[in-house]
C-alpha cells in the first residue's frame, strides 16, 4: 500500500533580522491536497513586506513533512534535502517575492 502524504502545511521558522517595525506576511501554498510516495509537489513560499521599510536579513528556515525532499528552489538551500534554509534577499517597503 502506497504511503499517502497530506501537504497541506509545512513546519516552518522564520528569523527576521529587520528593523523593530517589521511586517512580514508568510503565506506557503502547494498544487496538491495529497501527494502519493514518489509523486513531485511544488510549495510556493509567498512573502510579503507590509511595512514602510525595507526588510533585510531574512532567513526561511523550514522542516519539511516526512517523505518529501526538496529538489530544486529558486534561492539556493544552505541546509539539508527535508531541512532547508534560505537567505531571502531584501523585501522593499510593501513588496512581495516569491
Amino acid at each position: 500500500m502506497k504511503k499517502i502524504y497530506t501537504a497541506l502545511f509545512l513546519l516552518l521558522n522564520v528569523i527576521g533580522y529587520a528593523q523593530s517595525n517589521a511586517d512580514l506576511l508568510i503565506e506557503t501554498s502547494t498544487n496538491a491536497a495529497l501527494v502519493v510516495c514518489g509523486d513531485e509537489v511544488t510549495f510556493t513560499i509567498k512573502l510579503t513586506n507590509r511595512s514602510n521599510a525595507i526588510l533585510s536579513g531574512i532567513v526561511y528556515n523550514s522542516t519539511l513533512p516526512n517523505g518529501i525532499t526538496l529538489v530544486n528552489s529558486q534561492y539556493p538551500n544552505s541546509n539539508t534535502a527535508s531541512q532547508i534554509k534560505f537567505s531571502i534577499p531584501d523585501i522593499p517597503a510593501n513588496g512581495i517575492t516569491n
